[in-house]
C-alpha cells in the first residue's frame, strides 16, 4: 500500500511539473490562447567565438552600442556576457540580426 501511494505522489509531482513547463521556458499564452515566446527588451545574452581577443571583443560592443554595458557570465565562461541596451537606441532584433551576421559571433 505505501508504494502505491508513494508511486501516485511522485506521478502527480511529475505531472503537475509538466504542466508548467511553458512557464518555466518564458512563455505564455497570448489572448487568442497561442503560446506566444518572451524576451527581453533590452538585454542580449552574446557568446564569442573563443578565438576573438579582447581588443576585438570591445570593437564588436561599440559597434554595437553597448560599451562597457555588459557582466561577464557569472559560470566561468569569459565568452558569455550579458549585454545592457539602450532602451532608447537599437532594438534587440537588430542587435541579434548584426551579431548573426558577424564571423566569429
Amino acid at each position: 500500500m505505501k508504494t502505491k501511494i508513494t508511486f501516485l505522489l511522485l506521478l502527480t509531482i511529475i505531472l503537475s511539473s509538466c504542466e508548467k513547463l511553458d512557464d518555466f521556458q518564458g512563455s505564455s499564452k497570448g489572448e487568442d490562447g497561442k503560446t506566444e515566446q518572451e524576451y527581453s527588451r533590452t538585454q542580449v545574452i552574446v557568446r564569442f567565438d573563443k578565438n576573438l581577443t579582447s581588443t576585438e571583443k570591445d570593437k564588436i560592443r561599440n559597434i554595437n552600442g553597448i560599451g562597457e554595458n555588459y557582466t561577464p557570465c557569472s559560470c566561468g565562461d569569459k565568452n558569455i556576457e550579458l549585454w545592457d541596451t539602450d532602451p532608447n537606441g537599437d532594438p534587440v532584433e537588430l542587435i541579434v540580426e548584426k551579431l548573426r551576421g558577424r564571423i566569429g559571433c
